[in-house]
């Protein structure tokens, strides 16, 4: 067997697996004093759900009941799953577990016994109307940074002489085309605030 010293004085380790033992143990100790266990989470590919609960799906900033509320996402509306957490638990008689979510600008944990793969029946139109919103917002949004960002590129801070132009100017012909798309889906009676 041989030894290889690693520091003066008496402590030595055996090459071949002492110090596999040794920091085996470090590891073991460093999880029991670091507390309690951490909770597995199992990440899914993004996948479509559709809200399936009467009163509306409560989203939280964390994956606890007591968390705090940020968002009530009505019957029917489209989410994006991001992750999952593998404990399960009841809500009432229905089984599940959180999923961390997305839905337009909102992210956060839901109870994922509420959500299920196929649309619900019922009213579609206000479904549609609603994700025309989301995606006509996310792209007045892109417009705009990528308005702010040609601004950067032409008129750098300090450059004389140099006027930029206002993001709502250069987005205002799209912002017209999107509202006009929205409109043609959900209606002209219906509000539509890109912004």
């Amino acid at each position: 067997m041989q030894r290889t010293k690693l520091i003066d004085g008496p402590l030595t380790l055996n090459a071949q697996g002492h110090m596999k033992n040794f920091l085996l143990s470090a590891g073991l100790a460093f999880l029991v004093f670091c507390g309690k266990k951490p909770e597995p989470i199992k990440n899914v590919a993004a996948v479509e759900k559709y809200v399936q609960v009467k009163d509306g799906l409560n989203v939280r900033e964390t994956p606890d009941l007591k968390g705090k509320r940020i968002a009530t996402l009505s019957n029917g509306t489209r989410v994006i799953i991001l992750e999952t957490k593998s404990e399960a638990f009841k809500v009432g008689e229905i089984s599940g577990s959180w999923a961390k979510i997305s839905y337009g600008k909102i992210q956060g944990w839901a109870f994922d016994g509420f959500l299920s793969s196929t649309e619900p029946a019922g009213d579609s139109s206000s479904r549609q109307c609603e994700d025309a919103k989301v995606d006509g917002r996310r792209e007045y949004q892109k417009c705009v940074v990528e308005a702010r960002a040609e601004n950067e590129r032409l008129c750098p801070i300090g450059k004389a002489n140099c006027e930029p132009v206002a993001p709502s100017s250069a987005c205002g012909a799209p912002e017209m085309q999107i509202e006009q798309r929205v409109k043609k889906i959900c209606g002209d009676a219906e509000p539509v605030n890109l912004r």
